[in-house]
């Protein structure tokens, strides 16, 4: 089975999103808002470090991103990978 690309992984993101909002009423931030901290309770949950996780989620985000490029499925980014500006490591 192939490797799912970038639109596929949004796609199915954007499922999940709709099951609990209406995107045609509410503002795309909303949910993207309401996941990170739902998924910051998980993590304190599960004694899982939120900050180490999102690091190498970020990790895998270049890699697929680099892939697709050379694949010549996606644009050359305008800014800065997932926007994460002046964040510090």
């Amino acid at each position: 089975m192939d490797e799912p690309t970038i639109k596929d992984r949004a796609d199915k993101v954007e499922a999940v999103f709709s099951y609990f909002y209406d995107f045609e009423r509410a503002d795309p931030k909303t949910p993207v808002v309401d996941i990170l901290a739902d998924l910051r309770h998980f993590c304190d949950r599960h004694c899982l470090d939120l900050g180490d996780l999102d690091n190498l989620a970020h990790s895998h985000y270049l890699v697929e991103l680099e892939e697709e490029r050379q694949k010549g499925r996606w644009p050359k980014a305008k800014r800065r990978a997932s926007g994460r500006k002046g964040r510090r490591r």
